[in-house]
This record gives C-alpha cells, structure tokens and sequence, in this order.
C-alpha cells in the first residue's frame, strides 16, 4: 500500500486514483489469499498494486498511466527485454 501511495503521490494523480487503487489491490488479494493461492502468486503484489493504479488511473484521471510509465516504477519486474 505504502508503495501505491508513494507512486500516487509522485506522479500528481488525480485524488480518487488513490482510494480507488487501494480498494481494488485489497479486494483481489483478499480474494486470491481466501482462495488459498500459493505464495509463489502472491510475491507479485506490485505487479498486481500496478495493474489496480492503472485500471484506477483510467476510470479516475484525465492524465492516466501508461503503462510504460508503471513498468518503470516497478523497476521493470516482469519485463523480458
């Protein structure tokens, strides 16, 4: 959460891309850890924190994230280049 608030804050979002990021990254979860999802899946939070603010960017922001912008916030996890 500290780091969906601290990217939030870096970029000048729009004040609801906060809430609504946390509240959609807290719902998966609590979804994937009720349904027992091995910990394997569940060391990729901040793909899935990336993938909430994006989501959260476009319904709440007129300046949404890329998501060049959020690879590069992630320190390119996940990228295969």
């Amino acid at each position: 959460m500290q780091w969906i608030r601290d990217v939030c804050h870096a970029t000048n979002k729009e004040p609801e891309v906060l809430p609504l990021s946390v509240y959609i990254f807290d719902r998966f979860m609590g979804k994937m850890i009720s349904n027992g999802v091995p910990d394997q899946f569940l060391l990729d939070a901040q793909l899935y924190a990336a993938t909430a603010m994006f989501v959260s960017s476009k319904l709440r922001d007129f300046d949404a994230f890329t998501a060049d912008q959020l690879v590069d916030y992630t320190d390119h996890i996940g990228r295969s280049n």
